[in-house]
């Protein structure tokens, strides 16, 4: 036995690793408290816990345990000094457990020693000194795992359950089960689930080779912080054995039917014994050796299969593609006069109420998960896409189903599925598909959630079918996935190249047994794409098309420190002009604090960028998707914020603007009664500045030579802030909380600020450029320019040399009062950090507009003038008709269209009295046009007049008129 300590470590995460019983030792996870987290492996060797650095300065101290299991803390053991050594003593609370036997505190060093690490210890272990104030020295958490194969010795051909559990599943933490070799990633008879907190990994009819095949990983924020092999013992004594199998009622379960013995027989067969028909044992399978295996397809036609075609005297396998619901019961190979195994199948199936394809209107669907027989102990349970059972029941002979109702709403997310349990144990899941609603042809996923049916076409034809994807991630791609060809009243799918080559898409996506339906499990953001069934003869025919869009949220920190940034983002596979993305607070209590958020969308992402996180307000977020401003899916993400501030480091940004703020949480140690927040100015980083300090109880100590009223401070009961509003440019640099010598938080501030040449409001039709500047550069960074249109226009990568400009310029040649909305954005390794938007403010050029109003106006004029001098050509008579009548007698002239030119005496008398009569010094000729009726004689022919007034000047200045009638 030797002697393990916990290894504290600050640089990059490792993993340790010993054959046998072996530790992983993990760098500590700092939280409030500051600790230390190691990871051990259930009845593994001994873990030393150690003490204080200096025991010596301690006068009473206690060691307690908070265990995992949720039970009360308990003291287990009070130690006092005397002299150089510890002495243990009874105190009140003490020897509920008796911990002496498996635990050792060391009288001089106050260590712990825990001599074999059980799932049952797994908990926090707290060294607190009591005397003469109470305070806490050291706290670790250990984390137990333990590994369980069920049954150990499972019959070849059966089926076994695996299971990792961990004493405590923290936020950072995930359990996962992989195979060993990475070329057998795409096998698919495996299922794996997490409930609270194991991972339980189904494997279908088992090999020998399984036995030694799985590992369970233990991750924390993605690393792998520990691995356990899964073994179990494949027992291929087939001999008058006897087990169950649970098999679901879909188009891609299987059932495998393994008959083998070392010695060979003359003659084989399969027998089925319905559950529903139990007297009727029917022959569904038989062979001679050396001839070919006889199928009886009375009952499972094309579903049977087997898996050669002679029979060879000890391998009798056959195999049932699909499983039907109705398949449920005995099955026993027989070699010769020999039993060998016989299994029992059970089968479940899963069905809605209303159908799939949910009507407009219709609010909640009922799903009932059915199980064909009872046997023992059996439970089935609901799950739902967060993995938490929402109902279960324990089945009797009577009972045999489970309803669960759900919303509409909480359908389309869903990731339902029925588990039936036996024993405790989880033996088979059934997922919930579902057919998409109403008739659109739109589908919104979320990355590696919600499972669906994609139906083919209805009018198929019996030509062959090709299945095609054009995956959003290269629109010029398209892969032809299979062909489907007639095969009777069925289809038969042959899978292409690049079907195969396509990483994981075998585990997501294939077609149901015999149909054009595309059955979706999962899928992952990079399925995202077209889906089109093409019938290639007679000719190039598309018959149905499906459209999938996956959403994927991410954030750049998985855990943030207290006070720093985080930028949260929202991606779709492709953005149409229809669908929007939105972020927004989740939870009322968070729409009045104080904004400290912001979000824009560029390309297929709107990101949030949040500031400060954590400072006492609540970090749950949630984002949608609107397509024509309704909501076709959305969600929500959790931020855990590590509390734990002691030596810490992290960068922020800020805009200058009015707006801009910088918080500098400190939270230092309860008993340190002096501490200070100094500054480092990026631009003379040899002086370290003084901005506040805090000398307890005195009031804190203000320097506002630098900073002056913009600098705030608030000292609680254990953080020390400071805080600055607004923002300057100057202010970049890096901030430290310290005492003496000793640091506990660095922050460096880089900021971001906008100027224009000319400054201030422009002239319209002039040039002015915009910049945007960053005070200094840290590893890769980015500066853009967006217009109003959320596009890109100019963007400039930055490089961490002194000698760079640290800036982006964006030159508008003429301004206008149209594109005013221009907004400068930095990013920090691909993700968006800061966004300043600027409004230009443009001043109107009147020059300019008048011209415009003149040309305008000159040209209106002229257009009436010649729609005047249009219409007056087309009501004039031809020249020749005029001349005719100028040479007929005044006498002749039809007095009865006189009359009617004239319809009123007073205008002829005013005609006559016109030449007496002042006018205004103006030309006009106005034409008069007249039809006048003729006599009986005369009826055929009509004729047109024409009048004609004009002013003369006078002798006198005046004008007179002249009227002469044609």
């Amino acid at each position: 036995m030797h002697k393990m300590r916990p290894r504290f470590l600050c640089g990059s995460l490792p993993v340790g690793l010993m054959f046998g019983f072996f530790l992983f030792l993990l760098r500590p996870v700092s939280t409030q408290r500051n600790i230390s987290r190691t990871y051990l492996l259930d009845h593994g060797d001994k873990i030393v816990l150690n003490g204080p650095d200096n025991p010596e300065t301690y006068t009473v101290v206690v060691w307690e345990w908070k265990p995992h299991s949720g039970k009360e803390i308990e003291k287990f053991m009070t130690l006092r000094r005397r002299g150089d050594y510890w002495f243990k003593e009874k105190a009140a609370g003490e020897g509920k457990v008796d911990l002496y036997r498996e635990m050792y505190v060391n009288p001089y060093s106050l260590d712990l020693t825990i001599y074999k690490t059980t799932f049952k210890w797994a908990g926090f272990f707290t060294l607190a000194q009591t005397e003469p104030r109470k305070q806490i020295l050291k706290q670790y958490e250990l984390f137990v795992i333990k590994v369980e194969a069920s049954p150990q010795h499972p019959l070849l051909g059966s089926d076994v359950t695996l299971s990792c559990s961990i004493s405590r599943l923290s936020d950072t933490v995930s359990l996962h089960w992989r195979p060993m070799d990475s070329s057998q990633q795409n096998r698919s008879n495996t299922d794996q689930i997490r409930l609270n907190n194991t991972v339980y990994l189904m494997v279908r009819h088992v090999t020998v080779e399984d036995g030694k095949f799985y590992v369970c990983e233990v991750q924390e924020n993605g690393n792998n912080v520990h691995t356990r092999n899964g073994d179990f013992t494949v027992n291929t004594y087939l001999y008058r054995q006897g087990y169950t199998l649970y098999r679901s009622s879909t188009d891609h379960s299987e059932l495998h039917l393994v008959c083998f013995f070392s010695y060979h027989y003359s003659t084989a067969e399969w027998t089925w014994t319905s559950h529903r028909l139990q007297k009727q044992k029917e022959v569904i399978a038989s062979a001679v050796q050396s001839q070919p295996i006889n199928v009886n397809r009375t009952y499972f036609r094309n579903r049977l299969m087997t898996s050669v075609k002679h029979f060879n005297g000890n391998d009798f396998n056959v195999r049932i593609v699909p499983i039907l619901f109705q398949d449920a019961g005995l099955y026993t190979c027989s070699l010769e006069t020999h039993q060998l195994p016989t299994i029992n199948l059970i089968t479940v199936k899963v069905t809605a109420e209303p159908s799939d394809a949910v009507t407009e209107g219709d609010n909640v669907v009922i799903l009932t998960c059915s199980v064909s027989h009872v046997t023992e102990s059996i439970r089935l349970v609901w799950i739902n896409g967060d993995g938490k059972i929402v109902g279960e029941m324990l089945l009797t002979g009577k009972e045999k189903s489970k309803s669960l109702v759900i919303q509409k709403a909480e359908r389309d997310r869903g990731n339902w599925r029925c588990g039936l349990f036996h024993q405790d144990l989880p033996r088979l899941f059934v997922l919930y598909y579902q057919e998409p609603s109403g008739c659109e042809d739109s589908i919104y996923f979320f990355h590696q959630e919600g499972n669906f049916i994609l139906k083919g076409p209805d009018n198929p034809g019996n030509g062959p079918i090709v299945w095609e994807w054009r995956p959003h991630s290269g629109q010029q791609t398209t892969k032809r996935l299979a062909t489907f060809h007639r095969n009777d009243q069925q289809w038969a799918v042959q899978w292409s190249d690049e079907y195969v080559q396509i990483p994981g898409i075998s585990q997501r996506m294939h077609v149901d047994w015999s149909t054009l339906n595309l059955r979706i499990r999962k899928p992952t953001f990079e399925l995202a794409g077209l889906f089109t069934w093409t019938q290639t003869e007679p000719a190039g025919k598309i018959l149905r098309q499906w459209e999938l869009f996956g959403i994927k949220v991410d954030a750049d920190s998985p855990r943030p420190v207290m006070g720093s940034d985080i930028t949260l983002s929202c991606t779709i596979s492709r953005l149409p002009d229809t669908v929007s993305l939105h972020w927004k607070l989740a939870g009322s209590s968070q729409q009045n604090r104080r904004n400290n958020t912001d979000q824009i969308c560029l390309n297929n992402t709107v990101y949030l960028m949040v500031q400060h996180i954590g400072a006492g307000n609540a970090n749950l977020y949630k984002w949608e998707v609107h397509e024509n401003d309704s909501i076709v899916l959305t969600g929500d993400i959790n931020v855990e914020v590590d509390q734990g501030l002691h030596s810490k480091t992290y960068t922020v940004y800020r805009s200058v603007t009015d707006h801009s703020e910088l918080d500098l949480i400190c939270e230092p140690s309860p008993e340190l009664s002096e501490i200070k927040w100094t500054w480092r100015s990026q631009h003379f980083q040899n002086q370290e500045k003084e901005n506040a300090s805090s000398h307890r109880p005195e009031p804190i100590h203000v320097n506002r030579s630098y900073f002056g009223n913009r600098l705030e401070t608030t000292e609680g009961n254990v953080n020390f802030l400071v805080r600055i509003v607004p923002v300057q440019f100057k202010d970049a640099g890096v901030y430290t909380c310290s005492r003496g010598s000793n640091k506990y938080v660095n922050i460096e501030l880089i900021t971001v600020t906008v100027t224009t040449e000319p400054s201030g409001a422009v002239t319209e039709g002039r040039k002015m450029t915009l910049t945007c500047s960053v005070s200094h550069v840290t590893e890769s960074m980015r500066l853009v320019w967006i217009n109003d249109e959320g596009k890109v226009v100019e963007e400039k990568n930055l490089m961490q040399t002194k000698q760079e400009d640290n800036s982006l310029q964006l030159i508008i040649a003429k301004v206008d009062g149209i594109r005013r909305n221009w907004t400068c954005g930095l990013f920090h390794q691909s993700t968006a950090k800061v966004f300043i938007p600027y409004c230009l403010q443009v001043n109107k050029n009147y020059t300019i507009i008048f011209t415009i109003v003149v040309i305008i106006g000159s040209l209106a004029l002229l257009l009436i003038i010649i729609l005047a001098v249009v219409l007056c050509q087309r009501k004039r008579k031809p020249t020749g008709l005029g001349n005719q009548r100028q040479k007929a007698p005044r006498s002749k002239r039809n007095t009865e269209g006189e009359s009617h030119l004239y319809g009123n005496p007073d205008e002829i008398q005013q005609m006559e009295e016109i030449n007496e009569t002042p006018v205004p010094e103006m030309s006009c000729v106005a034409e008069y046009m007249s039809v006048s009726r003729k006599t009986k004689q005369e009826d055929a022919e009509e004729g047109i007049h024409y009048g004609s007034i004009s002013f003369q000047p006078k002798a006198t200045g005046g004008k007179i008129a002249l009227f002469e009638y044609f």
